[in-house]
This record gives C-alpha cells, sequence and structure tokens, in this order.
C-alpha cells in the first residue's frame, strides 16, 4: 500500500511537472504570436525594469512601515514618521502608472482589470510579479536578453538602432 502511495505521488507531480512546462511554453508562444515592433519592444523592456523596480521597493518599505507604526500612533514623533508612512501610497500610485503602461505595451485587451487589482494592497504585488513574467517572456521571445534587474539598456537601445535601420531601407 505504501508504494502506491509512492507512485501515486509521482504521478502527481508528473502531471504538475508537464502543466507547468506546458504553461511556459504556452506563454512563450503567446509572446511569439504577438506581433510586437522593435519599439513595443523597446517599450516593454523600459517599463519592465521600472516594474522590477517597484517590486523592490515595495518589498523594502512593508517592513519599514510595521518598523515606523509605534512612531506613528505617538503624537509627538507623528510629524517625523508621517511622510515615511505615506511612502507606501506614493510607491503604490507610481506603480498603478507602469502597471497600465506595461499592460498596454503587452497589447493586453483590457489592461484596466490590471489597474483595478493594482489598486488592492497585496495583491498589487501580485499584479506586478504576473505583469514581470509576461514582459520577460516577450523580451526572451524577441531574443533580448533578461537579466536579475530587467533587459540590458544597450539590447534595447540595439533594437531601436534596427529599427531605425530598416525604416531607411
Amino acid at each position: 500500500m505504501f508504494d502506491r502511495v509512492i507512485s501515486t505521488r509521482g504521478a502527481v507531480w508528473q502531471a504538475f511537472d508537464n502543466a507547468t512546462i506546458s504553461q511556459q511554453g504556452l506563454h512563450a508562444n503567446m509572446a511569439k504570436d504577438m506581433r510586437y515592433t522593435n519599439e513595443d519592444i523597446y517599450q516593454i523592456g523600459q517599463d519592465h525594469r521600472a516594474i522590477i523596480w517597484l517590486i523592490l521597493l515595495q518589498l523594502l518599505v512593508i517592513p519599514v512601515r510595521i518598523m515606523l507604526d509605534p512612531l506613528i500612533r505617538n503624537p509627538d514623533t507623528v510629524l517625523f514618521a508621517l511622510p515615511i508612512a505615506l511612502l507606501p501610497l506614493m510607491i503604490n500610485l507610481v506603480s498603478l502608472y507602469f502597471i497600465y503602461r506595461l499592460a498596454s505595451s503587452l497589447k493586453n485587451t483590457s489592461p484596466w482589470i490590471y489597474l483595478v487589482l493594482g489598486l488592492i494592497p497585496c495583491i498589487s504585488l501580485l499584479v506586478l510579479l504576473r505583469l514581470s513574467a509576461r514582459a520577460q517572456a516577450a523580451l526572451k521571445a524577441h531574443g533580448v536578453a533578461v537579466g536579475l534587474m530587467g533587459a540590458k539598456r544597450a539590447d534595447l537601445e540595439r533594437l531601436l538602432d534596427e529599427s531605425d535601420a530598416e525604416e531607411e531601407e
């Protein structure tokens, strides 16, 4: 009976792996099928870099906001802590702008859905991660190397140079 449980567990993990591989292939195929111009890929790369910085900022600001909570509640130190306490709100507003821009650059049919989901505090981080993954797939499908902090500026500039050369011909 124990062998049967192990084989069932193995079958479940195998099915999960196959689904993950097929889902990754689906995203790569969807990104490749989209007819992005070099200017579109350049815009996606720029917005992707901004999204990555916003993800990093959101992850850094959350613990700072938690640590400042006692200072915000104290009337003597509230003026000192208030600008820092409003930092997550400001980052969220900037992220809403880039969420809409990146969703539009990815030629999403309804970028406003991402915008509405971006208004929800913890969900906005998940939206940023989702858009980052889609942008990374689109960039990789078009041969742009994507590193930890996004596409290299030199690769993106090369795309613009290639599109300018094509226009001159």
